[in-house]
């Protein structure tokens, strides 16, 4: 795991995200790159036909800015993400070359709408970090953690809006033999392997065309990486992986995103939507 992504504005849920993501990447060598993203004239928008759907076009949006507004925000987006990498011991770097130990930072500003950008820059990611939206949020920050996950093709860490104490030590895998959960467990393999547990929870039984516990439990072991599981009747499984996490303690949940479909989740509930708007739980997800 060598790149860690962060959507960067000069806002205190920022911080968290960048943060943690400063955090990991001294943790696994990794470097961190902050992205802005510039707002364009929405009558200039091209190549959105290659978008499966949206969620938000900038017409939506009630406040337009003036060019001097975007480009103070970028101004201070940068200058944030500046402060952080010199706080956090990186080296500012303009151009990508391997450092063994990692510890470089690279900013980057693209022009564009969410689904745009992270269709761009999450594919070339290891692990991207954003922060749920508070209740009260513009839809604009919704769509920031949805483009996130529909669209990068990558593991998303889905922080809260205040910093954890730790991320990653006590890991909890919601298993559940999808294709969607084992690709979010193998794209984090560096990470786990500096837990110091991890805990498999499997939600009823097993009946599902796909491999089962015992099969992952032996993967991972090839990866050093020791695992433990706890089995839950499986009648309300939303509500037994949140209380799972909290009885061990963890401080990270890995699951799949949207193992059905996005939309038919929306309107009918699902595992994704619960962890994402009715809990505040750490959590990387990856959806394919």
């Amino acid at each position: 795991m060598r790149v860690i992504t962060v959507p960067v504005i000069d806002k205190p849920e920022c911080a968290v995200a960048l943060r943690t993501a400063f955090d990991l990447a001294e943790l696994l060598s990794a470097n961190v790159h902050g992205y802005h993203l510039i707002p364009h004239d929405p009558k200039k928008r091209i190549g959105n036909e290659a978008l499966p759907f949206r969620f938000y076009t900038e017409l939506e949006s009630h406040t337009q800015l003036s060019k001097k507004e975007i480009n103070q925000q970028s101004v201070n987006a940068q200058n944030f993400f500046n402060r952080l990498v010199d706080k956090n011991g990186f080296v500012l770097t303009k151009k990508a070359r391997f450092e063994y130990e990692g510890g470089l930072a690279m900013w980057h500003e693209i022009k564009g709408d969410p689904e745009k950008f992270f269709s761009i820059a999450g594919p070339m990611s290891d692990l991207l970090v954003v922060t749920r939206p508070a209740k009260k949020s513009s839809r604009r920050a919704q769509t920031f953690m949805l483009s996130a996950l529909m669209y990068s093709g990558r593991p998303v860490l889905i922080l809260p809006q205040r910093k954890p104490t730790t991320v990653g030590k006590h890991v909890l895998i919601a298993w559940n033999q999808s294709m969607e959960a084992i690709a979010a467990i193998s794209s984090i393999l560096p990470l786990l392997q500096f837990s110091e547990s991890v805990t498999v929870i499997t939600a009823g039984s097993e009946n599902r065309l796909g491999p089962k516990f015992q099969h992952l439990k032996q993967y991972l072991k090839h990866w050093d990486i020791d695992v433990k599981n706890l089995k839950t009747p499986g009648k309300n499984i939303e509500q037994e992986v949140v209380d799972t996490f909290n009885a061990i303690q963890a401080d990270l949940l890995v699951m799949g995103a949207y193992s059905r479909n996005h939309w038919r989740e929306k309107v009918f509930g699902g595992m994704t939507n619960h962890i994402l708007y009715k809990s505040t739980i750490p959590t990387i997800m990856l959806h394919r």
